[in-house]
């Protein structure tokens, strides 16, 4: 059977000369790695820094809902306008989508033009519905009586407004293709609504793409919110 292990200890000398005697270790104690403690340091800094960074310019909303054109986070009620409960994000121009998604584009769905809804636009059985740009302007209209219309006030416009419209560039745009909440964003139904497209054609609105990759487009961008989503579900199930 092996000795106490102190009277190992004690018989033989340290590789620097100093004995060590009844298993205490004699000689001055030290620290022997400045460099790497001076480098734990700056990280335990540099992560408080961070977090608190994080802490007070942070919003962790912007993991789960989209943003409009003006960078604003859809549903923050700090926001100019008030998007209080206003979650969904929705494309209003139908050909920056498609435009998006074709391969060679250098057109990104980040920068098309989007607001935040309360619910996702459907199409119109019998006309041609409109969702129309946050009221602001010479637009004399709350964004509560915004809500209240379904985002339409387009027979408000002058005829200026109704022309740059029916050009696809705003104030309002039509609901040609139905859209579902998708992870708060309004998917594109991609087969476009036929009574809808007519009426636009009718008022001599002008060309609307119709393709498959206006789906996809869209689609991408939920899959990446949604990737993002689960891992902060992995996150809270393992904390």
């Amino acid at each position: 059977m092996r000795g106490p292990l102190g009277a190992v200890i004690g018989r033989y000398p340290s590789s620097d000369g100093n004995a060590h005697i009844g298993g205490i270790i004699r000689h001055n104690r030290k620290c022997r790695d400045v460099a790497f403690l001076v480098v734990f340091i700056a990280f335990w800094v540099a992560m408080i820094v961070n977090s608190s960074f994080g802490f007070n310019q942070g919003n962790p909303s912007r993991l789960t809902y989209g943003l409009d054109y003006k960078g604003n986070v859809c549903g923050d009620r700090h926001a100019h306008p008030n998007l209080q409960q206003l979650e969904l994000q929705y494309w209003l121009n139908p050909n920056q989508v498609y435009l998006s998604g074709l391969t060679n584009s250098q057109f990104k769905l980040a920068n098309a033009r989007s607001i935040c809804l309360l619910d996702c636009p459907l199409t119109s059985e019998d006309t041609l519905n409109w969702v129309c740009d946050y009221p602001e302007g010479d637009i004399r209209l709350s964004m509560d009586d915004w809500i209240d219309r379904n985002y339409d006030y387009y027979e408000f416009l002058t005829p200026e407004m109704r022309n740059t419209s029916l050009q696809l560039q705003g104030p309002c745009y039509p609901v040609i293709f139905p859209s579902v909440n998708v992870y708060w964003r309004c998917q594109y139904v991609a087969r476009a609504s036929n009574v809808s497209l007519r009426h636009w054609q009718q008022m001599g609105g002008v060309n609307i793409n119709e393709d498959i990759i206006m789906d996809k487009s869209i689609h991408r961008s939920i899959n990446a919110r949604s990737s993002v989503l689960k891992v902060e579900e992995i996150c809270l199930f393992v904390y």
